[in-house]
């Protein structure tokens, strides 16, 4: 038997297409395979884009979302979330900083990226409306398709700025040395899920139970060793 997952492959280090390959790779993939293994299943993947995800999940197209989804209020409503990992939000630049942002109400008057569909992208529309709250310059927010949208965009100088998570930000960074950076880290700690329909009670059981046992045996630990995620480990799995 087969589980499907929906993931928005362009997500990296969590999902991403590997040079010259069609097989998606990262840590939610390799998190995905393992539960379905434990299950007693093979996981099958359904490339999504990230705006239509919540809704493929609803219509049945996948059973399961695993895609670096940030567990929000709106989104509780709609689906059940199984907390894996927690988060930061991070300002990524140009390497030094040319727009001299050092923390998030820096972004008025900035012309700010931020993926369709996500978190980042809500946080934004809010900070949009602070600023003009405040009578500070008016944040110019742009909408991208995926991070790599969003580096070509700063790099081509289309953005001042673009807000993403703090596990793509630091890898991006990597992936890009001598051109981008980090500007600021967000104190604020968001958590990510796997969700699931929220009638799909006994799915929603049995991987909550997986995943606190992988903490527990440690294979967890040594997946987010593996792609350098520990810093952003489950505090009290």
């Amino acid at each position: 038997m087969r589980s499907c997952n929906c993931t928005e492959v362009g997500f990296p280090p969590l999902e991403f297409f590997p040079e010259n390959s069609k097989e998606p790779a990262g840590f939610d993939i390799d998190l995905g395979n393992e539960l379905a293994k434990r299950l007693g299943l093979k996981a099958r993947w359904e490339n999504t884009g990230f705006d239509g995800i919540i809704a493929a999940l609803q219509s049945r197209k996948c059973d399961a979302i695993i895609s670096g989804l940030s567990r929000t209020t709106q989104r509780e409503t709609q689906v059940r979330f199984v907390t894996y990992l927690q988060n930061n939000r991070a300002i990524l630049v140009q390497k030094g900083n040319p727009a001299r942002i050092s923390s998030f109400n820096d972004l008025c008057g900035k012309a700010v990226g931020a993926q369709v569909g996500s978190a980042n992208y809500e946080d934004m529309v809010k900070l949009v409306d602070k600023c003009k709250a405040d009578a500070k310059p008016a944040l110019i927010l742009r909408s991208f398709p995926n991070d790599a949208a969003l580096r070509l965009a700063l790099l081509s100088n289309q953005i001042d700025a673009y807000n993403q998570s703090a596990m793509p930000a630091a890898w991006a960074v990597k992936q890009s040395p001598g051109r981008l950076e980090i500007a600021a880290v967000s104190e604020q700690t968001n958590f990510i899920g796997i969700a699931f329909r929220r009638d799909d009670v006994a799915l929603h059981s049995a991987v909550q139970k997986l995943v606190k046992t992988m903490y527990q045996d440690g294979s967890m630990n040594r997946l987010l060793q593996e792609w350098e995620l520990t810093p952003f480990r489950l505090r009290n799995p």
